[in-house]
């Protein structure tokens, strides 16, 4: 779909000083924004892909061509023949970036065909944008069909014919005024291009640039041919591209190029880490949450493991002093957990028959009564009848040491 916003184009042409800036929006015509711009200053406030560049006659080499032949593959073998004739490159020793092809007219079974070869590149050197359209700046103008025309361009004057409304031919003059030198070197080109077939029936010369009106007549007198004064057209609304590429432009191209794959390949190694990065970032939270679940589970099983720990140790002090095959364990732990600390050792003991002897030493006096007492009120053993001789202290450790001996009430009803 459309963009409803028209995207707006540039467009450089020499001037008789500088450059000239052209706008276009769409497919409207050009309106001129800005004259005498240096090259250097053209690039203010202009994104490189809406600008197309017209390149100064200056540094392009017309050479018009007869081809005897409509096939284009005869015509680009025919045109490098022909240039190596005259002491050119040909098209194979030639870049094709700094060769252009354009065909002029057809008649019969030939056609005229003006090449365009690229020469000195120093006017744009200091281009400070990257084009993206490349043409002689005088082929995107509206040229009025078989006239001389006669410009002043970057300080220069140049020259052109036309044959319809297509370029035929172009130069630079030699001469820098209006002068005698100017009206000898005009007649030359228009009889060279007159014998060779270039031009037919030209209707007069066209001057596009400031001339007083007395000068106009003297150029008309000497020439023998009309002579008008006026403005450089406006640019074509719809411009073509030549195959013409400055070593400056094809440099930042190439550049441009090179960042934009580095640019891909940047953005697409990060996109590849973000993707590895999400990934463990799923799989860290995946972790998370399976050890939140596992630390709960651990939690919930905290009061069950400290109770078998407790066993554990109950059943590590027990199985020393009774005969593990001969006592119940279960009895045997609730006598050690009636103790009031580990303080208290037990020593020796026995346990058959629903009765109870215990032999062990305390640290100090009151321990050993302590147990004693919670022996008694314990809820498994408050019904037993005890016999608990008062424990003896030991002169040289202090140590109480007591014998107890108990024996169940069920003890009478036992086999």
């Amino acid at each position: 779909m459309a963009s409803g916003k028209r995207q707006e184009r540039t467009l450089l042409l020499p001037s008789r000083q500088d450059w000239e800036v052209w706008k276009q929006t769409g497919e409207t015509a050009w309106s001129l924004a800005s004259t005498a711009v240096p090259l250097r200053e053209v690039g203010d406030g202009i994104l490189p892909a809406e600008v197309a560049l017209g390149l100064p006659t200056r540094m392009v080499l017309a050479v018009p061509v007869w081809v005897n032949s409509l096939d284009p593959e005869v015509m680009r073998s025919a045109v490098a023949l022909q240039l190596e004739r005259m002491g050119l490159e040909t098209g194979e020793e030639r870049p094709a970036a700094r060769i252009s092809l354009g065909r002029v007219c057809q008649e019969e079974n030939r056609q005229l065909v003006l090449v365009r070869l690229l020469q000195e590149e120093d006017t744009v050197a200091e281009l400070p944008l990257l084009p993206s359209q490349i043409e002689l700046g005088m082929a995107w103008r509206e040229l009025p069909p078989n006239e001389v025309i006669v410009w002043e361009e970057l300080g220069q004057l140049c020259l052109g014919l036309t044959r319809g409304g297509e370029l035929a031919y172009f130069q630079i003059l030699s001469t820098h005024y209006l002068d005698a030198g100017f009206v000898g070197e005009v007649r030359s080109v228009i009889l060279q291009a007159t014998l060779a077939g270039w031009v037919k029936e030209l209707r007069g010369l066209q001057l596009w640039m400031e001339v007083p009106p007395d000068l106009v007549q003297e150029l008309r007198r000497r020439l023998e041919m009309p002579v008008e004064q006026g403005e450089p057209p406006a640019p074509k609304t719809q411009l073509r591209s030549s195959t013409l590429v400055p070593s400056v432009v094809a440099q930042a191209r190439t550049k441009r190029s090179q960042r934009r794959k580095i640019k891909a390949a940047v953005m697409a190694a990060a996109a590849v880490y973000l993707v590895l990065l999400g990934l463990l970032f799923t799989r860290w939270l995946l972790v998370q949450s399976e050890l939140r679940d596992l630390s709960e589970r651990v939690e919930a099983l905290g009061p069950e493991v400290a109770s078998l720990l407790e066993t554990r140790s109950l059943v590590t002090e027990v199985y020393p002093v009774f005969d593990q095959e001969e006592a119940p364990l279960e009895l045997l732990l609730r006598l050690y957990q009636t103790r009031p600390s580990t303080a208290i050792r037990f020593l020796d003991g026995q346990l058959e028959n629903g009765s109870i002897t215990l032999s062990g030493e305390a640290n100090s006096f009151a321990l050993a009564s302590s147990f004693d007492r919670r022996l008694q009120e314990s809820d498994l053993f408050w019904a037993w009848d005890w016999n608990n001789p008062t424990p003896s202290i030991d002169p040289r450790t202090n140590a109480a040491k007591f014998q107890i001996s108990g024996r169940s009430p069920l003890a009478a009803r036992m086999p």
